[in-house]
């Protein structure tokens, strides 16, 4: 293919050495991009991940073919086309077998980690949260700000979903049973 116009009407052309030439053909352009080199690379890996998010696609860096569907927060599919297609279902707790696509599943999971009850606190919620750290080193009853972020009696705030909370309750208003 040496000339191409794409549906918003950019031509795309390719020249003799075969570099991409944009909003022209394959003799003049705007804008050229090197083929082989590292802009080629890039622009391909952007459009595909542009295109993975569309479709709900995750990818593993390590096993890029192997595509990734999310079910719910605990089940993932996965789709390997070099194996002529087959698939396999995952959950979070069974996916530390040693084949490749049990690989792909943990990195999904240790990429998605599983969501923690505070992660969904709304404004004006009370909660008690523990944190890792010397500064706060018992467990601190704070609010959540307009913001979506935890609020200290001394002023200090943290995002709801910072790595440092270790666990946390609402305790306002209170949880019905």
């Amino acid at each position: 293919m040496n000339d191409f116009t794409a549906s918003n009407g950019v031509r795309i052309g390719v020249d003799l050495e075969g570099d991409y030439r944009f909003g022209g053909t394959a003799r003049s352009a705007d804008y050229i991009v090197r083929r082989g080199g590292a802009n080629e690379q890039a622009l391909r890996e952007f459009f595909q991940a542009e295109a993975d998010e569309r479709h709900g696609v995750w990818r593993s860096a390590s096993d890029p073919d192997v595509m990734v569907y999310r079910i719910d927060s605990d089940t993932i599919k996965l789709h390997d086309p070099s194996t002529h297609g087959n698939t396999a279902t995952f959950r979070r707790d069974d996916s530390d077998g040693l084949g490749p696509l049990s690989r792909v599943a943990r990195a999904y999971f240790d990429a998605h980690p599983e969501p923690k009850p505070w992660h969904d606190a709304k404004p004006g919620e009370g909660w008690v949260i523990d944190i890792g750290l010397a500064k706060y080193p018992n467990l601190q009853a704070v609010v959540v700000s307009n913001e979506g972020k935890f609020l200290f009696r001394d002023g200090h705030s943290l995002a709801l979903d910072h790595d440092y909370i270790r666990s946390g309750h609402r305790f306002h208003p209170e949880v019905s049973s």
